[in-house]
């Protein structure tokens, strides 16, 4: 399959356990109203904190929630943080459309899907990812920072779930997917495919 990293390690390690602890850290969300608004008048009007951006889109900060949405003046609104579900993301969404009814808006949501969903991985071993790299060069992508090994990372893209994942030494994984389903359709792939890159630690000597 195009795109997807070919393992040709040495096979896996026995003490390496079945897992990967995954935790989502942003869930980003789209949904139109099909309605102009006036995003100075939002600035003025609304109860809660806001900040124009240098896109000229408007950021608010919900009142009473952890969420934050950007409007755009075509009526577009879009999740920014505080989302770890989605069912927070529609909650959010959903918060935005009450906070533009009572500034007046007759507004009806359309359109809402989830758009990216950003996620920490963590495998139980570090990872060997300069041999990973030599075995799959023409799916993994690598880099070296000038921090040396806390910047190096393999980057490589899973097209069947449309997903970007971030691989480093330590056994961070870094996911970028288009929804929650796809993040752990993902995980799945990806976990047996480093476990022949496992480096276990080094057992101490007996005296």
């Amino acid at each position: 399959m195009a795109g997807v990293p070919k393992v040709t390690g040495q096979g896996q390690p026995a003490e390496v356990r079945e897992f990967i602890d995954i935790e989502i850290d942003n869930i980003w969300f789209h949904v139109s109203t099909n309605t102009k608004i006036n995003l100075q008048y939002i600035d003025h009007a609304a109860d809660c904190s806001s900040t124009f951006l240098s896109s000229g889109e408007l950021q608010l900060q919900l009142q009473d929630s952890e969420f934050s949405v950007i409007l755009n003046k075509r009526g577009t609104v879009r999740g920014v943080a505080g989302c770890v579900t989605e069912a927070a993301a529609a909650l959010a969404a959903m918060k935005a459309m009450m906070l533009l009814k009572t500034l007046g808006y007759h507004i009806r949501a359309h359109n809402f899907r989830i758009t990216n969903v950003v996620a920490r991985g963590q495998v139980p071993f570090r990872i060997d990812i300069k041999s990973l790299h030599q075995d799959n060069k023409k799916h993994l992508q690598y880099s070296f920072g000038e921090n040396g090994e806390e910047q190096q990372k393999l980057t490589t893209f899973i097209p069947s779930v449309h997903t970007t994942v971030n691989i480093t030494p330590h056994g961070k994984l870094f996911f970028f997917s288009p929804n929650v389903e796809k993040l752990l359709q993902a995980s799945k792939y990806i976990y047996p495919r480093l476990r022949p890159y496992a480096v276990l630690p080094t057992k101490p000597s007996q005296l």
